[in-house]
């Protein structure tokens, strides 16, 4: 038997006031009376039930009637889908939070025999970028109790270090790097910081109010994590080789694509800033061509001839 199983006998019983008692579960499950004791603290305190005893049935019961758990709680898919999130965030962000979490749901899942629950979900992320871990929690704290928070943050692209007032929306994790999305009071606008460039951090005393804009709309803008409101469209030609793979890519959700005559694929796609899909771009080498705008394809070809100089180079 699992933790899942026996919690979820517990919850059965005092659900129809079966009033279930620990000679009758340590009877059911053949298991030592501390592993009652923690399956009931677990459903008590971990999940809220509202559990009494009941020394005349001697039994326990539900002191609320009316309480239920969220049904995932007794579907193991959905417990191990959990776990696996989880552990996709710790590649993040090795938060105790989350690392608590996923240690109680595969005790839950995992069988009474000793044997190690096999994982069936696993993530692998390439260049991830760190944060700290402290701070993590406290943005998320922040966020929960809607308090301002006053942050010194180093700039990626110049270095320059400024200290911003930034109402916190979201932690927004965006090609394996922690980006906090909020209002920054500044620049009166909203703005992305990543969390591995926060230098300080403090939880201001005041309270924010509704939200100045919508998050989500936010980050399903413009393609990439740098947003703004002129928006440039970009259209970009790929070779037959590299058609087939960019054609089962999802890059933006208002791109559209085009096969061409010569069996290569036409991608366009809204952009507020040419620096990350001018990287995006020299990924792909010599299968791929801008089209438009003139401005990116002046940057790449020019990037490509440093490249080529500095390789045409005799050491």
């Amino acid at each position: 038997m699992t933790g899942y199983e026996r919690i979820h006998w517990l919850y059965e019983r005092l659900k129809r006031k079966a009033f279930p008692s620990r000679p009758q579960f340590l009877a059911c499950f053949e298991v030592s009376a501390s592993t009652f004791k923690r399956d009931l603290a677990f459903l008590r305190d971990r999940l809220g039930a509202p559990i009494d005893y009941d020394p005349s049935r001697q039994g326990y019961f539900l002191t609320d009637t009316d309480f239920e758990l969220p049904s995932f709680w007794f579907n193991r898919s959905h417990l191990l889908i959990l776990a696996g999130i989880c552990r996709q965030l710790e590649l993040f962000a090795l938060s105790p939070c989350i690392s608590e979490l996923r240690a109680r749901l595969m005790a839950m899942l995992a069988p009474d025999d000793g044997q190690p629950l096999v994982d069936i979900f696993s993530f692998e992320t390439v260049g991830c970028a760190t944060c700290d871990n402290a701070n993590f929690d406290t943005l998320t704290e922040a966020m929960l109790y809607g308090r301002l928070v006053d942050i010194v943050y180093r700039s990626g692209q110049n270095g320059e270090i400024t200290s911003r007032e930034v109402e916190p929306y979201r932690l927004h994790n965006y090609m394996g790097a922690w980006y906090l999305i909020g209002f920054c009071r500044e620049r009166q606008a909203p703005r992305s910081f990543q969390l591995g460039r926060i230098l300080e951090l403090q939880v201001m005393e005041e309270k924010i109010g509704a939200r100045r804009f919508a998050v989500q709309e936010y980050i399903a803008g413009p393609f990439g994590i740098f947003k703004g409101v002129e928006l440039t469209t970009v259209v970009l030609d790929f070779s037959p080789a590299m058609a087939r793979i960019v054609k089962s890519e999802f890059w933006h959700q208002d791109q559209s694509m085009e096969s061409l005559p010569n069996g290569g694929l036409r991608l366009s796609l809204p952009v507020a800033d040419l620096t990350e899909i001018r990287m995006k771009v020299l990924q792909y080498g010599s299968q791929v061509e801008v089209i438009v705008p003139e401005e990116l394809r002046a940057q790449v070809a020019a990037e490509a001839l440093a490249v080529a100089g500095m390789y045409g180079r005799k050491k």
